[in-house]
């Protein structure tokens, strides 16, 4: 019995060592990860107990050494994702890598217009707010420092689960299009960047206190709540 519990903590050992390398690896893409592909990859061999204890020693793991937090997503297909949990909680920088630093600057402002335009804006209003920063024109979406500013908002931020880029229905039906599309935060974005942080950003370049912008200093307030509560 005693042989048998040590063979059980070294496959445990074992295969949570594997599991980290893996998702470490997945977090350099800063991609989802299908919950199916990673049990096929490391786990297919493995029991239901063991494959629960791996997952939750891998989870520890990478919350302690790497403060890297494994989220999993219910969608329709079980996904996990890989959060930065100190910058979340300790305002440590998020660690791009160096070709993705560019998005990074692009990505922080687009998270901002939207938070204080009450969490959604639409792609018009988007491309408006773009125009303003000379990061797109009229003629071009492209951008000699950022490049193709239509791939990287509808494909990339999306895949990584920065933003959600979804249709919604047409009110006012001016143009005459059923549907519009607007972007909002995704999963990544809402456990990796503060609210607050942003919001104290903004009132610093308006030069007032963060109270002045009642909704959204209600907004962190109740979520705040919630994650203490």
């Amino acid at each position: 019995m005693a042989s048998q519990m040590t063979t059980d903590e070294d496959e445990i050992k074992h295969l949570t060592k594997e599991s980290v390398l893996y998702f470490i690896s997945q977090h350099a893409k800063n991609s989802t990860i299908k919950r199916s592909d990673f049990v096929k990859c490391i786990l297919s061999d493995a029991n239901r107990r063991t494959q629960n204890e791996v997952i939750k020693q891998t989870k520890d793991t990478l919350k302690k050494v790497y403060g890297l937090e494994l989220i999993e997503l219910n969608e329709n297909v079980k996904y996990y994702m890989l959060v930065n949990d100190l910058e979340y909680n300790y305002n440590i920088p998020l660690n791009w890598p160096e070709n993705e630093k560019n998005q990074q600057m692009l990505l922080l402002p687009i998270l901002t217009v939207i938070f204080m335009n009450g969490g959604t804006i639409s792609e018009m209003e988007l491309w408006s707010f773009l125009k303003k920063l000379h990061i797109i024109s009229d003629t071009s979406h492209v951008h000699e420092k950022f490049g193709n500013i239509d791939r990287i908002l509808k494909k990339d931020f999306i895949n990584q689960r920065y933003l959600v880029y979804e249709p919604i229905k047409n009110v006012n039906r001016q143009d005459n299009e059923e549907y519009i599309y607007e972007f909002r935060w995704g999963k990544r974005a809402e456990h990796e960047v503060s609210k607050e942080k942003i919001l104290q950003h903004v009132s610093e370049i308006f030069e007032c206190e963060i109270t002045h912008f009642a909704d959204q200093y209600a907004q962190i307030n109740k979520e705040n709540s919630s994650l203490h509560g």
